[in-house]
């Protein structure tokens, strides 16, 4: 009989220090995320992105151009050290990047978070979008395709949408975004 018993305290033990380990591993891996909770993440959702950065007016295009996804195919958000979000829309046949919107509260974020860029710009001129002054800039990106950017300043909110299309469209997704 008191080998049975030693046995089962033996199992026993194992069992208790199994399960201690798996709690050590689920800690650590639970531990980076709450050090990590304003610095830049990926959200399945513009809700779920809205909820963790704590900013109530995301604008959000009601206008997206023939051929390119909806929902983004990409959202990023942060807290600090300024609020910031991130969407960028993918063509449906090429798969590629085709539209990028970045909000944010400070006018560094379009440096940090923009994907593309002009290779040549044709043209960069003043614009007013619905009351607001824009800035409209015209060229080309990789692959010589037209691609055009508009940004301006929302209150306390920098934001910046970038097209691979021609300046009309980029101007129609701005405009759906202001409400």
């Amino acid at each position: 009989m008191s080998k049975i018993i030693k046995i089962s305290s033996g199992l026993i033990w194992m069992l208790i220090f199994g399960g201690l380990i798996v709690a050590f591993i689920v800690f650590m891996n639970w531990l980076p995320l709450q050090f990590q909770t304003n610095t830049a993440r990926q959200y399945s959702s513009i809700e779920s992105a809205k909820l963790a950065t704590g900013v109530e007016n995301i604008m959000v295009p009601v206008y997206i151009p023939e051929g390119i996804s909806w929902p983004p195919s990409l959202i990023i958000a942060q807290k600090k050290p300024y609020y910031a979000l991130v969407m960028e829309f993918i063509n449906i046949k090429t798969k590629e990047t085709d539209l990028f919107i970045i909000q944010s509260s400070s006018g560094e974020a379009e440096k940090r978070f923009q994907k593309i860029d002009f290779i040549e710009i044709k043209e960069e001129t003043g614009y007013i979008l619905k009351g607001r002054h824009a800035n409209l800039t015209v060229g080309n990106c990789k692959g010589g395709i037209e691609c055009s950017k508009l940004d301006w300043q929302d209150g306390d909110t920098y934001c910046s949408v970038f097209l691979m299309s021609p300046a009309f469209k980029v101007i129609k997704v701005a405009e759906s975004m202001i409400r």
